[in-house]
């Protein structure tokens, strides 16, 4: 089997079929292994979709499908995002998955930055940069989990650990494949529960509306009872961004009150 990565990033060698890196990480929805070899001008990432989820083949391909629009999406609206090679279906009899080889982007996890006590104020200046990002989104009103909230046109996976900083400080969106494409409908173009764990609602609401973006973003940064400094500083942080003041309130007061909402969402979802 030839690679199926572009001359600019090999020298063309060709390598057996089944080619595995070293094991990096293990998700709820892929499993990664970063691929180095002589033949190889830069190192790859290689992410196996949906291995041990038994998604069926139509499963997988409505990802597939769907896969590089919404990497064009992500980036229209100002997220960086790394460069993809190649996407490859495996299938048998029993269930199918997905490998997908995209750049490796050298860099800290924010989620490291945030547990270093002595990068407090490079922290903030990254929430900073993110919510400024959100604030800049269209968005249509929608009610979701007995709540009205802002909706974007597509959805986003922000969680600290699915975002690395480079040498050069920019910051990549490096989880990009479980597509969350919005149809006009409003509904998902593609979802499989068998990925992403919760209903389709609930996920609609966390990863496409801007409070709830932000809501669990902030609890995976750890930012839950907060002392006072930390929640006007984080009050400051939104309204600088030029997130609306309604969603500003809403969003100060979940996390004063222990996130009740998201709990409510998580629960409707189990």
């Amino acid at each position: 089997m030839s690679t199926p990565f572009g001359t600019d990033i090999t020298d063309g060698t060709t390598y057996p079929d089944g080619l595995h890196g070293t094991v990096i990480n293990y998700g709820k929805q892929s499993q990664v292994e970063l691929l180095e070899r002589e033949y190889l001008k830069v190192p790859i990432i290689i992410k196996w979709i949906g291995v041990g989820k038994r998604l069926t083949y139509k499963e997988v391909t409505d990802l597939y499908i769907h896969l590089v629009d919404y990497r064009d999406i992500l980036e229209r609206n100002g997220w960086d995002v790394p460069r993809l090679h190649e996407v490859i279906i495996y299938k048998d009899k029993r269930a199918a998955c997905m490998s997908v080889y995209e750049e490796y982007i050298t860099g800290q996890r924010i989620d490291e930055i945030i547990k270093d006590s002595r990068t407090v104020r490079r922290t903030w200046e990254l929430f900073a940069s993110l919510f400024l990002l959100l604030a800049r989104q269209e968005t249509i009103a929608v009610t979701m989990g007995n709540q009205q909230l802002h909706r974007l046109s597509y959805g986003v996976d922000l969680k600290p650990s699915n975002l690395v900083i480079d040498s050069a400080g920019k910051v990549y969106l490096v989880d990009t494949f479980g597509p969350k494409v919005i149809k006009p409908s409003g509904q998902w173009a593609a979802y499989s529960k068998k990925l992403e764990g919760i209903g389709k609602e609930p996920l609609m609401a966390v990863t496409a509306t801007r409070e709830g973006i932000l809501l669990r973003f902030l609890r995976l940064v750890g930012i839950e009872d907060a002392k006072n400094a930390t929640i006007q500083r984080l009050w400051d942080c939104l309204h600088e961004a030029g997130i609306p003041p309604s969603e500003v309130k809403f969003v100060i007061d979940e996390v004063k009150n222990g996130y009740p909402w998201l709990d409510y969402l998580y629960g409707k979802s189990s």
